[in-house]
């Protein structure tokens, strides 16, 4: 058991959109987590980089608690983090690695548990209702940018990566997600219609 005084170490998203990835071919987004590290004091946030949710030894032993959460932006998962920060302490103050004949994991004091499953209880709580305002939507370029189809017709490579600049930054401002490159799927729709004028 730490007896030590404790002090977690909250590590703050940056990026607005840190928590989002979608893979290429991968109908759905990677799942994301709050993740307690007590063999570092670490708390933050993050998506899982592994496809099917794989997760590594330090996890499937207890050292680094993660805690699903739902994809949002990095301002609503900072407030997350700072709401369970004191939570965390407790959980570090009752955790100690202890070998059980097979391998180092972890244990826990009851406080500690319980702590523990506060922490599991907020995440819940956002996964069944997060603020409409914090969600991250995925969305594809075709989809989002259809309406302007036409506008690209004609357009210089110049005049596109324009159009793409202010397109993804409309979209930024509505908590959208682009999971494809904005710029080829613009440039795609405006050789479509040199190819129809052609024919």
């Amino acid at each position: 058991m730490n007896t030590q005084e404790t002090k977690i170490t909250v590590i703050e998203l940056k990026g607005k959109f840190q928590l989002a990835c979608q893979y290429p071919n991968q109908y759905n987004p990677q799942p994301c987590y709050i993740e307690l590290d007590l063999r570092n004091e670490t708390l933050t946030a993050d998506y899982n980089g592994e496809i099917g949710n794989a997760v590594p030894f330090s996890v499937w032993h207890g050292h680094e608690q993660r805690y699903p959460i739902p994809c949002m932006v990095a301002v609503a998962a900072n407030a997350l983090l700072e709401e369970i920060a004191p939570l965390a302490e407790r959980v570090l103050a009752g955790y100690e690695c202890v070998w059980d004949g097979n391998n180092h994991v972890a244990n826990f004091t009851d406080d500690a548990q319980e702590a523990d499953n506060e922490i599991s209880a907020i995440c819940e709580r956002e996964m069944e209702n997060i603020d409409e305002a914090n969600a991250i939507s995925f969305v594809a370029p075709s989809d989002w940018f259809y309406a302007i189809k036409d506008e690209t017709q004609g357009k210089t490579d110049a005049e596109l990566e324009t159009m793409s600049a202010d397109w993804k930054i409309e979209a930024e401002g509505e908590n959208i997600y682009l999971t494809g490159d904005v710029l080829d799927v613009l440039k795609s729709w405006r050789d479509e219609y040199a190819e129809e004028e052609k024919g």
